[in-house]
């Protein structure tokens, strides 16, 4: 059963419902392969290790960073919108990943990995 026709079998109107698609990318730094030195060339696995230590910006309209409303210091998003990965150079218009960028598709989650 469709999301829309639960909801709308549940009484909401069906022009009051605003569907979400998840558009989206998260950055974060891999860790070079043993051996190899850098990240640049490494190969892209299925899970790759990271270092959580290396907080790295997303697109223009993620934070920066700075205290939480708990006082501690946090680093920035990381978090790209689908508008943001094009923007950057990860993907062309399209949809599909820019030549010369390393990627992989998971057909498990239907999601890219980029490198």
């Amino acid at each position: 059963m469709s999301a829309v026709h639960a909801w709308t079998s549940a009484g909401m109107p069906a022009n009051k419902i605003v569907l979400g698609v998840p558009a989206y990318g998260h950055s974060f730094v891999i860790q070079a392969s043993s051996g190899s030195g850098s990240t640049q060339n490494a190969s892209l696995s299925q899970y790759p290790a990271y270092n959580s230590s290396i907080q790295r910006r997303g697109d223009s309209w993620d934070g920066i960073g700075g205290l939480d409303v708990c006082g501690k210091t946090e680093g920035p998003g990381g978090v790209f919108a689908y508008w943001g990965l094009m923007q950057q150079g990860y993907l062309k218009e399209d949809g599909s990943p820019v030549d010369g960028i390393q990627y992989r598709f998971d057909e498990c989650s239907l999601t890219v990995g980029f490198s």
